[in-house]
């Protein structure tokens, strides 16, 4: 199953993006996120489903590290199913909002439909595209309904899939309009068009500190452009990289405010060496 990501080969762009792929791993706030970070580029098919086979019962994807709580606003782009939701209730325990950005959310279709309609209350819906501008926008979408804004929708349309028109809105004007006036957690899953939701939200992620989790394994570049831009944007942020599938595919970067101190790994303080000054680091690896 999806062969571009169990097998691809990544060493040239390993090879000619090593500065970045260094400046990642050693900003990381722990040794298991550098295992991690290291495994899926440099690792074999079989060391990642041995390690998905260890872990496929253990850590819940986009729940990890992140300190959930009663009362949090949520913001969750990349919907569709809707599988993390019930997670996601569950942890704010009746309490606190779930803002679902997604042209396709279709949790209404599955079986966990009657869990999730019973907090309609908590949920906020809105089939847009969160992006970089407000408006509208023409992206590739699968048979199946989903966007493709990253390198593999640019594919799409080049070969002449039809594309559709979307509404788009920043999370930046959300936020000054209104919609909510707290944000704890940002999530983004969204098959490559990441970095238009970040650049479309940072004022609303300086004001509100929120957590982050980010997804980087839509393309190889992702590895390390995503990491490097929030290093440099965030700061007073703790970074974490966590893998939940049997190949390179969903691979998470968490970001944390150093304020939060109820989300953590527990494993911070097992730096082998200090991590030089951001200034020197960003020296290094212009």
């Amino acid at each position: 199953p999806m062969p571009a990501f169990a097998v691809r080969d990544y060493r040239r762009e390993l090879a000619a993006n090593s500065a970045a792929i260094f400046r990642v791993m050693n900003d990381l706030a722990d040794d298991e996120s550098r295992a991690t970070y290291a495994r899926v580029l440099f690792g074999t098919n079989e060391e990642m489903l041995a390690r998905f086979a260890d872990e496929v019962f253990g850590p819940q994807q986009y729940m990890e590290i992140v300190d959930i709580k009663p009362g949090d606003t949520i913001v969750n782009c990349g919907v569709e199913a809707g599988w993390e939701l019930p997670y996601f209730l569950c942890r704010l325990q009746g309490r606190g909002r779930i803002f679902n950005f997604d042209p396709n959310i279709k949790w209404d279709q599955t079986r966990y439909a009657g869990f999730i309609s019973r907090f309609g209350h908590m949920l906020n819906e809105h089939k847009i595209v969160l992006g970089a501008h407000d408006g509208d926008i023409d992206l590739p979408a699968t048979r199946e309904g989903a966007v493709r804004p990253d390198d593999i929708g640019a594919v799409m349309a080049a070969h002449g899939a039809p594309t559709v028109r979307y509404a788009s809105n920043r999370l930046d004007t959300l936020a000054e309009s209104g919609l909510f006036d707290r944000l704890d957690y940002l999530k983004m899953d969204v098959e490559g068009g990441e970095l238009s939701i970040l650049e479309g939200a940072a004022e609303t992620v300086r004001r509100f500190r929120p957590k982050l989790a980010v997804a980087i394994y839509h393309q190889p570049q992702h590895f390390w452009d995503y990491p490097s831009r929030l290093m440099d944007q965030l700061d007073g942020y703790r970074f974490y990289v966590r893998q939940y599938g049997y190949s390179r595919f969903e691979t998470l970067l968490y970001a944390v405010p150093d304020e939060d101190a109820g989300s953590s790994s527990g494993r911070e303080g097992l730096r082998s060496t200090p991590a030089p000054p951001a200034a020197a680091q960003r020296a290094r690896c212009p």
